[in-house]
């Protein structure tokens, strides 16, 4: 069993080597995954909100036009009170358009920066896996020249 013994310890130290490399390997991929999916959400996020601020646009305008056609059909001229009803109606729907559209793009900008900072940690994460993979290599390879050393090599 001793003469086999170099052969184990250097195919376990090679074995520990390929299995650090190829979490290394796996992890990252997850991180790019996740940088992926993360870029997806944002643009996925963004159409919803161009849709739902093309709809919200779309209300606005038949509200806006209903309230015009009654004010007409009414018989009153649009001066005075109801221009001003008219033209506060017209700025607060601006508002709430513009909120919309900033909400939704934060939401999007935070949704990319999760998957950034998900698929850093990944590639922190793979690069510790790798370096420590590097250091136990470089134990097991010192512990093995010292158990051999006068029984397996000079």
């Amino acid at each position: 069993m001793a003469p086999a013994m170099p052969f184990i310890a250097a195919a376990s130290l090679a074995f520990g080597i390929y299995s650090s490399v190829q979490a290394s390997k796996q992890q990252k991929a997850a991180a790019d995954e996740a940088e992926r999916i993360g870029r997806e959400n944002a643009a996925n996020i963004e159409a919803e909100t161009q849709e739902s601020a093309r709809r919200t646009k779309k209300a606005q305008d038949q509200e806006l036009a209903t309230a015009q056609a009654r004010a007409a059909s009414s018989g009153l001229e649009v001066g005075g009170t109801l221009s001003t009803f008219l033209s506060n109606l017209e700025e607060g729907q601006a508002e709430s358009l513009a909120w919309l559209e900033k909400s939704g793009a934060n939401r999007a900008r935070l949704a990319e920066l999760s998957g950034g900072y998900t698929a850093a940690t990944g590639r922190a994460g793979a690069s510790a896996t790798l370096a420590a993979g590097v250091s136990q290599a470089g134990s097991d390879a010192q512990s093995l020249y010292s158990a051999g050393k006068g029984q397996w090599w000079g």
